[in-house]
């Protein structure tokens, strides 16, 4: 018992402030946010070049 109310006597001594929590919400969503982008980028940004050519003629690639 006593392990635990030192546990949670130091947890309340560093109890984060408001603001650190929102920061850090804010953060998370964005993290998210841009890894949804990067998922999805060939289908929202598509590629302006042809990746069927490798160049001038058929170089015997495929």
């Amino acid at each position: 018992m006593n392990v635990l109310l030192q546990h949670f006597l130091f947890l309340v001594r560093f109890r984060e402030s408001e603001l650190q929590i929102y920061l850090q919400y804010g953060i998370v969503i964005l993290l998210l946010i841009a890894a949804v982008v990067w998922l999805f980028r060939k289908k929202l940004f598509p590629s302006r070049y042809n990746s069927n050519n490798c160049g001038d003629g058929d170089c015997g690639c495929h």
